[in-house]
């Protein structure tokens, strides 16, 4: 087809007037692109005045759809509440679950804000706006007329408590408060954490300011090696981004014949002839022999222009700038979207209407338990699902890898989550806290297989019965029976004397302990007037006066609850003593909601005293012994969780500056895997097979390539691409030195730090070899240990670096940028100088 003929039928949004520009360049030149582009501009303006677009109120359009995904939500939340209150659920995992709740409900109403705007108001400007890319995006509309969603708070952990209300509708004082949080953490990353960037962007051009494209060929033999696999569009994407504008070290030879030769560039219609080979050698700025610079084969294209890089091209600088800027952009993000947590949601099916689900269970899949103790059947192959009525019928065929959140048979609501598509590429960051589980009532802690306090090795349920705790100056008293607890008190306090047995003088109280209480107590602040043995050596009579605050156990009404036995099924497994749960299994009546103790049963009733389940995983450590008495607020035991947190390039960047400074330490300490003692084993492990000067180059070689996963993690994980080779030129700047152990028949002494590529020269002549070890370079002692003394000092302890080179007489040969500009010369850099 020829070009004039060509017809693209299709909306063209901001993407594809993107992609049209970048086919323009690729198949015209830049020329006729810039007549392209131009033509554009034209046809916008001319248009613009014509469109009359503005936003009114009207245009606000919030779908009837939430109402339906709220009650599906509110149903939800009290249904994991119950779980929760049974003790199936720890704190956390309650909270957990609450969030993972309202983030479905958050993207499921997203969907039909979108939907609701398609099907009523196609020309709706808003739409028009946020679809063609012009102004704002997805967020932002579901926010005006969907709902705020979770909030993250100042440290970056994610609230429980949603903002219900969009802001057309407006927020009420507790959800405007909630999202300060949001607000006040934005406007203070402005402020403050813009200053980090910068400082990385600084150190990052101090270390790299000196390479300048120098040569034409350095005749390098070492190369990357990259493998061709392709696994799914995301690995093509990564292979084209890692191959283009590449030079090939060796021909490229497939069923003997040469499909591209030794030093050919990669461009976009040689790579797909490349597929079929299974490994392909290119050259790379980590591979460089230059000692100063880097050569024009070496870097390949200059990715602004798509050709390879001119002679004095500054790709030191540009590298900097292009790993420093994104840091800047998104540390100004957190500010637009204040505080709004937002995770890369996996794709949910919601029911279109209400009725009953059918799928088979005895094949193509298996039930597993969610982390929240929720059985889900999850599919192994392509599943049909059918939800019908007596009226209606749909089919859904799930796709493999998906999980099924409702049984066959089971009754759903319009709008309810039926089934997630799971996405195993998605990271939810998290990090390990250490949870204090605290009781909210105060009273007794009862747990069965008690072992002391130590860590816990399995599940368990620990109850704390209620009681009202109270404190009195001199005295306290406590009577225990079988687990049904009573006090004596002082004289004229009066109960009924159901809860109460006996009233005491105001001297002298007279308590019954059990021998294992007796011997758990205190004593030794107590004046023990007689002690005699009751009730056959059972119990002890102990007369006590008391120094120091003691506490009650308070048995009053309020701790009991009566059940009539309205329906009740398996009336006779009811125990005095024993712990009974609120559920349909135990009871027909479904009003019952309490947890508690029986203490006593009649034929018509059942009274039991109030308790509160809590439910310790696995290696909680215990804070409290069995039949301790706790206070309100008291610590029960310890989970360690992983917690969900909401991460930006703010708390991101900390972690590049760490990977950009080789740090040994983290908060104080020293850490196992540092990169430091990577590179040493490394070198260790091939010094066994090789000499160490082949050694010294391959532990470099996988420490470069580590560096680079990691640090190209840390941006793909925030949606910013940059292209590896910006990254490889900060990193060889970091691993291009090494340090004399011996130093042969040269002048240097042990323990000097020079670079390598100058190293293998001097030793090309030497009778005696240097021997040497790598070290790797922080950015800063790069920026630090640099050849110019002008530019140490113009970067850190300007006074001690220029003391010290003038003690050692020192020479700056003026070869990078910034001691040129210090010195008003004209630097030794620019396309046009060599």
């Amino acid at each position: 087809m020829k070009y004039k003929e060509l017809l693209v039928n299709r909306l063209f949004d901001k993407n594809e007037i993107r992609k049209l520009v970048l086919w323009y360049v690729f198949n015209f030149g830049s020329l006729r692109t810039i007549q392209l582009l131009d033509r554009f501009k034209t046809l916008g303006f001319k248009n613009a005045t014509q469109f009359g677009l503005s936003l009114g109120i009207l245009d606000f359009k919030v779908p009837k759809a939430k109402f339906l995904l709220f009650k599906n939500s509110y149903r939800d939340l009290n249904k994991n509440k119950h779980i929760f209150l049974q003790g199936k659920l720890t704190t956390l995992q309650f909270s957990e679950r609450t969030i993972d709740l309202w983030n479905k409900t958050n993207n499921a109403l997203q969907v039909e804000v979108l939907k609701n705007f398609r099907q009523t108001d196609l020309l709706n400007p808003l739409y028009i706006m946020i679809l063609s890319g012009a102004r704002g995006n997805v967020t932002q509309i579901k926010q005006l007329v969907g709902m705020r969603g979770l909030m993250s708070d100042s440290k970056g952990g994610i609230l429980s408590t949603p903002i219900q209300s969009n802001l057309k509708e407006g927020l009420t004082i507790k959800e405007y408060f909630i999202s300060c949080y949001g607000a006040r953490k934005g406007l203070v990353d402005t402020a403050l954490k813009t200053a980090n960037s910068g400082s990385l962007t600084r150190k990052l051009i101090f270390v790299s300011q000196a390479l300048i494209i120098k040569q034409a060929n350095c005749f390098s033999r070492n190369s990357l090696v990259v493998f061709t696999k392709i696994l799914d569009k995301r690995h093509y994407n990564k292979f084209i981004k890692t191959l283009i504008g590449r030079i090939l070290l060796k021909d490229i030879i497939f069923s003997g014949i040469i499909i591209a030769s030794k030093g050919q560039d990669i461009c976009r219609y040689l790579i797909k002839k490349l597929y079929s080979v299974e490994k392909l050698f290119i050259r790379s700025p980590l591979t460089c022999q230059l000692i100063n610079g880097i050569c024009q084969l070496c870097y390949g294209w200059n990715l602004s222009t798509g050709k390879l890089v001119q002679l004095g091209e500054t790709i030191g600088i540009t590298s900097s700038q292009s790993i420093g800027e994104p840091g800047t952009q998104l540390t100004m993000r957190t500010f637009h979207t204040g505080g709004v947590f937002s995770e890369e949601n996996s794709r949910i099916i919601l029911a279109p209407f209400s009725g009953v689900v059918w799928y088979d269970l005895s094949f193509g899949g298996k039930k597993v338990q969610t982390n929240y103790n929720e059985k889900i059947f999850l599919t192994l192959v392509d599943k049909l699902i059918i939800l019908y009525t007596r009226t209606m019928k749909a089919k859904v065929l799930v796709p493999k890898s998906s999980v099924i959140f409702v049984k066959p048979n089971a009754n759903v609501f319009i709008k309810q989550v039926l089934v997630e598509l799971l996405d195993f590429r998605i990271i939810k960051k998290s990090s390990f806290n250490l949870d204090e589980v605290r009781t909210n009532i105060s009273g007794f802690v009862y747990f069965r297989d008690f072992k002391g306090i130590k860590k816990n090795t399995k599940r368990k349920i620990i109850w704390v019965i209620k009681y009202k705790l109270m404190s009195y100056k001199n005295f306290y008293a406590i009577v225990t029976f079988r687990k049904v607890f009573q006090i004596l008190f002082l004289k004229n306090f009066l109960f009924s004397s159901r809860v109460f047995a006996t009233i005491v003088t105001k001297k002298e109280i007279f308590c019954f302990f059990t021998l294992s209480s007796f011997l758990s107590q205190k004593l030794k602040a107590l004046n023990i007037i007689s002690l005699n043995y009751v009730f056959k050596r059972r119990f002890f009579n102990v007369v006590v006066k008391a120094n120091v605050n003691r506490y009650f156990l308070l048995d009053v009404f309020d701790t009991r609850k009566i059940l009539f036995f309205l329906g009740v099924k398996a009336r006779d497994f009811l125990r005095v003593g024993t712990f009974l749960k609120g559920r349909k299994g135990s009871f027909l009546n479904r009003k019952f909601r309490f947890f508690g103790q029986i203490i006593e049963k009649t034929s018509t009733t059942c009274s039991f005293r109030e308790s509160n389940p809590h439910l310790s995983l696995e290696m909680s450590k215990l804070q409290v012994e069995n039949n301790e008495i706790v206070k309100k607020n008291s610590i029960l035991f310890n989970n360690l969780y992983q917690k969900k947190k909401n991460i930006d390039i703010v708390q991101g960047l900390p972690k590049i500056e760490e990977l950009f400074e080789a740090r040994r330490t983290r908060d104080g300490l020293v850490f196992d895997n540092n990169f430091h003692r990577k590179l040493t084993s490394y070198y260790n492990f091939y010094q066994q097979k090789y000499t160490y000067v082949v050694s010294v180059r391959k532990a470099f070689e996988r420490i470069q390539l580590l560096l680079l996963k990691k640090i190209q993690g840390v941006y793909e994980s925030q949606g910013v691409n940059i292209s590896d080779k910006h990254f490889e030129v900060i990193i060889k700047q970091m691993t291009c030195k090494i340090m004399i152990k011996e130093q042969g028949s040269s002048l240097f002494l042990p323990g000097d730090i020079i670079d390598l590529n100058k190293v293998e020269r001097i030793n090309n002549v030497l009778t005696i070899k240097i021997v040497y070890e790598p070290i790797l370079v922080g950015i800063t002692q790069g920026a630090l240990s640099n050849q110019s003394f002008l530019s140490q000092a113009s970067f850190q302890n300007t006074t001690k670096i220029l003391t010290k080179s003038a003690i050692c007489g020192k020479v700056d040969w003026l070869t990078g940028l910034k001691e040129n500009v210090i010195l008003s010369n004209l630097i030794p850099a620019g396309t046009g100088l060599f």
